[in-house]
């Protein structure tokens, strides 16, 4: 089978996952576009209320698995043997059944009702992941959990890393523990492809992410403010 021709960002969310069931905020969608550019691959946001983190969440990773699944072989694209999975996770510190919750059930019922992905990868829902053709996956959990069943995470997306524990306990992982086995694993196996979403609620000036941001421009020496163009795009369509 040859690769799948893929259209444009909106494309793929009004056309390829059928429309959105609510009323498509103009500001979320243009975040995702932000997102899935192709120079973009770590992606930090701080997200209020009533913020689309959900819709934000499962456009980007149902994204990610069709552009894993319209290649022809995609575990040998990356040097891997054929059988291997590979996948994306909805990262989750204080558990899966938080995330299932969460993201992951808006996720599956989004994917079900896809006229793209009805029509090339169906999907098998399996409680805690999601099965699809070319032993592509789609899972939820800690950075841990999904390497110990043997998933090549090429996209992963974390909600609330803000409200982890910055020190070992509490039922919950840290957030660095979370977020850095999926950046570094991309960087180092699937370069050009990988993408890490997290969001989270602003906790305070303080926070993991706000720490984040700034060590990322210090160590890159690159920013890219977008806040005066996202403040222009009209709410709603």
């Amino acid at each position: 089978n040859g690769a799948i021709q893929l259209g444009s960002t909106r494309d793929f969310l009004l056309k390829d996952m059928g429309g959105p069931e609510e009323e498509v905020y103009q500001r979320a969608l243009w975040i995702f576009e932000q997102i899935d550019r192709q120079d973009v691959r770590y992606v930090l946001m701080h997200v209020g209320k009533a913020g689309a983190k959900t819709s934000i969440a499962r456009w980007v990773m149902a994204r990610q698995l069709q552009l894993l699944l319209s290649r022809p072989t995609p575990a040998s694209d990356f040097g891997l043997m054929a059988d291997e999975w590979l996948g994306v996770a909805n990262l989750s510190g204080s558990g899966k059944d938080q995330a299932q919750i969460a993201i992951f059930s808006s996720l599956k019922v989004m994917l079900g009702k896809s006229p793209w992905f009805k029509e090339h990868a169906p999907a098998r829902d399996l409680k805690e992941y999601i099965e699809f053709p070319k032993n592509i996956a789609a899972v939820c959990g800690s950075s841990s959990s999904t390497s110990k069943e043997g998933i090549g995470i090429v996209c992963g997306v974390a909600d609330e890393v803000c409200r982890l524990p910055t020190v070992p306990g509490q039922g919950s992982v840290r957030a660095d523990d979370l977020v850095k086995p999926v950046l570094e694993t991309g960087v180092s196996r699937f370069a050009g492809f990988w993408k890490l979403v997290v969001m989270s609620w602003p906790e305070h000036q303080d926070d993991w992410m706000h720490r984040e941001i700034k060590k990322r421009i210090e160590v890159e020496g690159v920013a890219r403010d977008l806040t005066s163009e996202f403040m222009s795009v009209p709410l709603t369509r």
